[in-house]
C-alpha cells in the first residue's frame, strides 16, 4: 500500500493524507498474509488466547489498545480479522511461565466504527440561537474552538504526519479546526469517551479546514482507523487452574451479554454466546 501526501494550491494550501502503510515495524500480531495467528498448547508463547473446540489457539489483539482518560479504547486500521471469537465450547485460556492473577477485570467495549486516526477536543458550550420558531431553535457552534486531541492511531501514517514539523510547526494540537467537509464539528459528532469523530465511511477522504497560526489550509485525511470505546461496563473474570496441562482457563461470567471485550489492558476478543 501507498502513502498518498498531495498538495494543491489555489490560494491556499491543501494536504492530502490516505492511510496505507506507516513503515513501522513492530510485533508480529499476524500471519504473512493477514491471517489471525494459530498455535497449539505444545507451541503457544506466553500470553492470552480463544482456544477453539479442535485446540487451535488464537491471540487476543492487543495492537492498538490503549488506556485513555475514559477508559480502554482499541484502534487500528486493518486489524478487524485478527480479533478472535469467543463461541460455542471455545475458552479463553493463558500460558505463562509465571503464575497468573487469581481474577481479571473484563472491560465491555463498543464499536464507534471508522474514524480518522485522531480524536478531537470539542467545547461542549454553545450560543443558543431561537428565533420563536421550535423547529428552527438550535446551538450555535461557530465560535466554538476545536482541536486535534492527544490521541493518534499509531498504526496509521497520520501519527507521523501530524508530528512532522513541517505540517505543523507549532504542533498539530495547536491548529483550530473550522470545519469538515465544510460543515462545524459539534459534540454530537464526536465520541462522548475519547472524542472520536462518529459515523465516517470506512477508507472515505474528509477534508478538514484549519488554522495554522493564521494561515488556512485544508487537509484530506482518509478514515483508515477502526475505534472501539469502552462503555463502562466491567466484569469480573476467575483464572481456574488446569492440572497437568500448559496453559490456564478464564471462566467468564454466565450473564455476560454478546460483544467485544478487552482483557484489561492484554487483548480484546468477541463473544458470542
Amino acid at each position: 500500500m501507498k502513502k498518498i501526501i498531495g498538495m494543491i494550491f489555489l490560494s491556499l494550501s491543501v494536504f492530502v493524507l490516505a492511510a496505507c502503510s506507516s513503515g513501522k515495524k513492530g510485533p508480529v500480531v499476524a500471519n504473512n498474509d493477514g491471517s489471525i495467528l494459530k498455535y497449539d498448547k505444545t507451541n503457544a508463547p506466553d500470553g492470552y488466547y480463544v482456544m477453539k473446540k479442535d485446540g487451535v489457539m488464537n491471540p487476543l489483539l492487543s495492537a492498538g489498545l490503549a488506556n485513555g482518560g475514559d477508559g480502554l479504547y482499541l484502534m487500528y486500521t486493518d486489524y478487524d480479522q485478527l480479533i478472535p471469537t469467543l463461541s460455542g465450547k471455545s475458552q479463553l485460556v493463558t500460558v505463562s511461565a509465571s503464575n497468573p492473577p487469581s481474577e481479571y477485570t473484563l472491560h465491555r467495549l463498543s464499536d464507534i466504527g471508522w474514524t480518522v486516526g485522531v480524536n478531537f477536543n470539542v467545547p461542549t458550550t454553545s450560543v443558543a440561537c431561537f428565533d420563536g420558531d421550535s423547529d428552527n431553535d438550535k446551538e450555535d457552534y461557530s465560535e466554538s474552538r476545536v482541536t486535534f486531541g492527544s490521541t493518534l492511531n499509531s498504526l496509521s501514517p497520520i501519527e507521523k504526519y501530524f508530528q512532522s514539523a513541517e505540517t505543523f510547526p507549532n504542533g498539530y494540537q495547536a491548529v483550530w479546526i473550522d470545519n469538515v467537509n465544510n460543515e462545524k464539528i459539534t459534540p454530537s459528532m464526536v465520541t462522548s469517551g475519547m472524542g472520536f469523530l462518529k459515523g465516517l465511511q470506512k477508507k472515505a477522504m474528509y477534508s478538514f479546514g484549519v488554522y495554522n497560526g493564521t494561515k488556512y489550509q485544508k487537509i484530506e485525511v482518509q478514515a483508515d482507523t477502526h475505534v472501539f470505546e469502552s462503555t463502562g461496563e466491567t466484569y469480573t473474570v476467575k483464572t481456574i487452574k488446569t492440572e497437568k496441562d500448559t496453559y490456564f482457563t478464564l471462566k467468564l461470567p454466565n450473564d455476560l451479554p454478546n460483544g467485544y471485550y478487552a482483557l484489561e489492558n492484554y487483548g480484546v476478543f468477541k463473544y458470542e454466546n
